[in-house]
């Protein structure tokens, strides 16, 4: 697990929650379930502007990538790296783990059908839990 974590489901008081939050403008809920459960508030601002919703997954990627650096000025030709938040362009530094999933059918068909997808956008070594936990 590599993205920012939180494990308070956005602002932990009351006083850090947003006036006129991004997730009221939200036309559609990406997977269907609350974006700050165990994340940071997506209201917040980064050193260059950007908002929490626009760079929870990019966050992960970059310090990836500042992983796989470090290993190549340590001269390790190929460094093997495995994270769980992806962004455009991670297959060039690690591969992907799909996250944490359950010991059903259904959730073993959709770590296959993550695997392809990863695939096609450029993510070649993709896995997922078989077992479950």
């Amino acid at each position: 697990m590599n993205e920012a974590a939180n494990f308070c489901n956005g602002p932990c008081h009351e006083r850090q929650k947003a006036i006129s939050s991004e997730i009221d403008q939200l036309i559609y809920m990406p997977t269907g379930r609350d974006l700050q459960t165990k994340a940071l508030p997506i209201d917040i601002k980064h050193y260059n502007g950007f908002t929490q919703l626009d760079a929870h997954s990019y966050y992960g990627s970059q310090q990836t990538k500042a992983t796989y650096d470090w290993f190549l000025t340590r001269g390790y030709k190929r460094p093997f790296i495995v994270e769980r938040s992806s962004f455009a362009g991670l297959g060039k530094y690690a591969g992907k783990w799909l996250g944490d999933t359950f010991s059903t059918a259904q959730d073993m068909q959709r770590s296959v059908t993550g695997s392809m997808m990863m695939n096609v956008f450029g993510i070649p070594f993709v896995g997922g839990d078989i077992c479950g936990f």
